[in-house]
C-alpha cells in the first residue's frame, strides 16, 4: 500500500452529492441522463460505447429501445453475446438510480433464449422485483418488434455511497488516481 494511503483512506466521510444522487431525474420527456459522460453503457462522449438512451416506463419501469450496430456482431449476422449483457446491465442499473438508490451490480445473470439480429429494433425492460436493505435484485427482459422474448435477466443491485469509489482508489498512488475519482477523495491533493 503507498504510503499515504492509509491517510486518504483514514476517516474519510464521504457522501453522495446531492446533484449526483438526487438530480437523477428524466427529462420532459421521460428520457433519463447518461449516468456519466463517457459511461460505457450510456454515455454520449464515448466513440466505442453502445450509446444506449433509458427512458421511464410510466409504470415503475425502465425501457430502452435500441439497435446493435454491426460493431456489436458475434456469430454471422448475431449480436455478440457480451453486448447483449452490457445492454442488459446499463438498463437494470438505471432501475435503482431512477428510485435515488445509487448502486453497483453485484451479480448479473442472462439467459440467453434466441439470438439478437444485428440491425433490428429490441426493447429492453427493467423493473425491480424485491428489495432487502442494501441489496436490490432487477429483473428485465430483451424483446423484439414481434414481441418475442430474445433474452431476460437478473441482476442483484449493490446500494453504495460516494465511499465506495473513494475506497477503489485508496490504494493507488496519487499519480495514477484517474481524474473522475478525485472529487471522491479528501484532502490537500483532491481539492
Amino acid at each position: 500500500m503507498p504510503e499515504d494511503a492509509g491517510d486518504r483512506r483514514a476517516g474519510a466521510e464521504v457522501d453522495w452529492d446531492e446533484a449526483q444522487a438526487w438530480g437523477y431525474v428524466p427529462d420532459e420527456e421521460g428520457v433519463y441522463p447518461p449516468h456519466r459522460e463517457v459511461c460505457f453503457g450510456c454515455g454520449p462522449d464515448n466513440p466505442t460505447g453502445l450509446g444506449i438512451q433509458v427512458r421511464d416506463g410510466g409504470d415503475g419501469t425502465i425501457l430502452c429501445t435500441y439497435r446493435f450496430p454491426e460493431r456489436f456482431m458475434g456469430g454471422p449476422g448475431v449480436v455478440h453475446g457480451g453486448a447483449i449483457a452490457a445492454v442488459m446491465d446499463d438498463v437494470l442499473g438505471t432501475v435503482p438510480l431512477a428510485k435515488r438508490r445509487p448502486a453497483v451490480t453485484g451479480q448479473l445473470t442472462v439467459n440467453y433464449r434466441r439470438p439478437v439480429i444485428v440491425g433490428h429494433e429490441v426493447t429492453v425492460r427493467a423493473w425491480e422485483e424485491d428489495s432487502d436493505g442494501r441489496k436490490m435484485t432487477v429483473r428485465g427482459t430483451m424483446e423484439d418488434s414481434l414481441g418475442r422474448i430474445l433474452a431476460e435477466a437478473t441482476g442483484l443491485m449493490v446500494e453504495v455511497t460516494a465511499r465506495h469509489f473513494h475506497a477503489v482508489a485508496t490504494d493507488l498512488p496519487p499519480e495514477e488516481i484517474p481524474d473522475d475519482f478525485k472529487p471522491f477523495l479528501p484532502g490537500e491533493n483532491y481539492p
